[in-house]
């Protein structure tokens, strides 16, 4: 069961990346990086997804932004899940999810990727102190199991590292997204990207 809630004005215009929220922590913490992204893209359409729990006073907010959007778990699920949730109201062909402690490069996280067949373009990570995060896990085999070794760079990633990316809005849709009957996001995420490669 979720609440939806739209701003006042009309979310539904077409731009060419919509920018998913996942909520880390409260609500409350949310709206500097909301304000930040639409003060560098006005048009863009803002997509938050959060729980009950999350959810505060802080809800009507949402209306000082234009064409903006929370969607509200009354349950917890996977971040898999509010993925599924935020790309399946998305009008744009990209959409871009971050969490919302993250600060986000606007001008790169909200550009359309260039290459073809892209299903998601995993970003840079930094962390507090600037140092870059491994952000690409490649597949590897001992014995007669299957594990994955983070790198720091590389041409192609097997996953998106804590789900934060650029994603091809169609192509998500038409492999099924996330799939919900997984808990821990690390499988999550394994199975999203076994079923893409």
């Amino acid at each position: 069961m979720l609440t939806v809630t739209t701003s006042s004005d009309t979310y539904f215009d077409a731009h060419p990346v919509t920018l998913g929220i996942l909520v880390r922590g409260d609500l409350a913490a949310t709206w500097d990086l909301v304000e930040e992204v639409k003060q560098a893209s006005p048009d863009l359409p803002v997509i938050i997804s959060c729980t009950s729990s999350q959810a505060d006073s802080s809800r009507k907010m949402l209306h000082q932004f234009s064409r903006s959007m929370i969607i509200q778990h009354h349950a917890a699920v996977s971040p898999g899940e509010e993925i599924n949730e935020i790309i399946e109201r998305s009008r744009s062909p990209w959409t871009s999810v971050c969490w919302s402690d993250m600060e986000v490069m606007t001008d790169r996280f909200l550009e359309p990727p260039q290459e073809d067949e892209v299903i998601c373009r995993v970003p840079l990570l930094e962390d507090p102190s600037g140092n870059l995060l491994p952000r690409c896990m490649i597949p590897f085999g001992k014995d007669e199991t299957i594990g994955f070794a983070p790198l720091g760079e590389g041409k192609r990633t097997m996953m998106p590292s804590d789900y934060a990316g650029i994603y091809d809005t169609l192509q998500f849709r038409t492999i099924g997204g996330y799939a919900h009957r997984f808990v821990q996001p690390f499988w999550q995420l394994a199975d999203f990207g076994s079923r893409i490669w």
